[in-house]
């Protein structure tokens, strides 16, 4: 069973080749759900990268830390694309 995936980055970018903590293991997650058969739909902010292999869209969030922009994007998203996912899954750390 395939789930369609939100999954949000923390408010730094992060992909291949980062050799620092908590975003080296968000990273490392998308790869294995992506291996699975997820479809992860990642929101993020500018200068993430991940190979295109493991996600199925990527949405840019600009970085502010007074509200959540990664819900208003993610609910965004979903009112826009129609899309119904099955998990959201928070990186804030």
């Amino acid at each position: 069973m395939s789930l369609a995936i939100a999954m949000t980055g923390n408010v730094y970018p992060f992909g291949e080749n980062c050799y620092y903590g908590g975003e080296r293991i968000i990273y490392y997650l998308i790869q294995e759900l992506a291996k699975k058969g997820h479809e992860i739909y990642l929101f993020s902010c500018r200068g993430t990268n991940i190979p295109d292999k493991h996600i199925k869209d990527f949405i840019e969030v600009p970085i502010i830390c007074a509200e959540d922009v990664h819900f208003n994007a993610i609910r965004d998203y979903q009112d826009k694309t129609k899309i119904d996912f099955d998990v959201y899954h928070c990186n804030y750390f």
